[in-house]
């Protein structure tokens, strides 16, 4: 998971944090979030790749289903 700041001070590219899951990503995307200047994306080792906005949407949704992996399809 990379966090990027968004004051216009900070510099952008930051090293991005390992994590075992994406369970244990959004935990952490989740805590960032609590910071308004943070904006965590989380890019999963399948490529995959999950915006602040993204992740607003679905942390605000308790309920929702974590994202199908890259290898199956969505539905049509």
């Amino acid at each position: 998971m990379t966090v990027w700041q968004s004051r216009p001070d900070c510099l952008k590219a930051v090293l991005p944090v390992e994590f075992a899951t994406v369970r244990e990503a959004l935990a952490a995307a989740a805590d960032a979030l609590t910071d308004p200047e943070a904006s965590p994306w989380i890019i999963t080792a399948g490529g995959l790749i999950l915006t602040p906005a993204w992740l607003e949407d679905y942390l605000d949704d308790e309920a929702a289903p974590l994202p199908p992996s890259p290898s199956m399809s969505w539905p049509s």
